[in-house]
């Protein structure tokens, strides 16, 4: 299970975590605030959009390297092998939360407004919006887009060739590619849905943002509206990546299954001891009814024979 891919997609699922553990903490925040009437938020808007840029741009050069790993891994199987290790998974890692966190730094060191419907029409935010636009979303889909598009051409040329079926070539080596072939395929179709997710939900995001940032509604409704369905979508895109990877990947498949087999197991006992309590509290209960019974009986036949004496 130690793959390459895993390793990318594992740090995804990473950053997917934490994003929604600060989205949590800071929606809560904001909310608390918004409730009990205070002047200032417990957590500062700048803190809050600095970690939301940072893990934003952590999922997308991840999603690029993931994509860029499947294109050496297909079409250049045996050039470029060294790379793909994980090892280097593993550093392409570190770097791109350290490349995130340096880049983000402005934000963090900017000045904003403690609250985020205030905050839409700053320079720094608007810029910052603008920026993280352009190098978190609009390049890594152009990028992952150029990756999938050479990787299906690759996939298809195998395929045709497959279907051609040269004499000279073994059968068993036919049966190898065959397999490396579905197996590429099997991968390949995983990743994409995530990238078509991550496509849709940031889309929406960024486009609602730079909307906000760039028109400046004076409407409360229409940007509270907004601002919180873009976010939605975000966090449930997110929910969704590990699930996507984890059913659509065959290897996974199996532990998902023991998985769902344990929780069956469990729920299955926990049936059982309720079966079997209720089983013994209505013997119990039979039991009762009868030695009561038992007992009335013996003083009827008691009282009957002391009249009779």
């Amino acid at each position: 299970m130690r793959t390459v891919p895993n390793c990318y997609a594992a740090n995804i699922c990473i950053t997917d975590i934490i994003f929604l553990i600060m989205a949590s903490i800071t929606d809560v925040a904001e909310y608390a605030r918004g409730v009990s009437g205070m002047a200032k938020s417990v957590i500062p808007r700048s803190v809050s959009v600095y970690f939301h840029l940072v893990l934003t741009n952590a999922t997308c050069a991840m999603l690029c390297a993931l994509a860029f790993d499947r294109y050496l891994a297909i079409v250049h199987p045996f050039r470029f092998k060294r790379f793909r290790t994980v090892k280097f998974a593993f550093i392409v890692g570190v770097v791109a939360w350290f490349v995130s966190f340096a880049v983000c730094t402005p934000i963090y060191a900017g000045e904003l407004a403690e609250s985020i419907y205030e905050a839409f029409t700053f320079h720094d935010f608007v810029l910052a919006i603008i920026i993280s636009c352009i190098f978190s979303y609009v390049l890594p889909l152009m990028v992952i887009a150029c990756c999938y598009v050479t990787i299906l051409c690759s996939l298809f040329s195998k395929a045709s060739s497959l279907r051609g079926g040269s004499s000279s070539s073994s059968s068993s080596s036919n049966g190898l590619e065959s397999r490396m072939l579905k197996r590429n395929l099997a991968v390949l179709k995983s990743i994409l849905i995530i990238a078509l997710v991550f496509a849709l939900n940031y889309g929406v995001f960024y486009a609602v943002y730079l909307w906000l940032s760039l028109c400046a509604p004076q409407n409360f409704r229409k940007v509270f509206t907004a601002s919180h369905v873009a976010s939605l979508l975000e966090c449930v895109g997110l929910c969704l990546n590990p699930i996507i990877y984890g059913l659509m990947q065959p290897n996974f498949r199996p532990y998902l299954k023991d998985i769902r087999d344990r929780i069956k197991e469990r729920r299955g006992r926990c049936c059982q001891r309720g079966r079997a309590f209720k089983e013994v509290n209505s013997n119990a209960i039979t039991m009762g009814t009868k030695e009561t019974s038992l007992t009335e009986s013996k003083k009827d036949h008691l009282e009957t024979v002391s009249k009779i004496q």
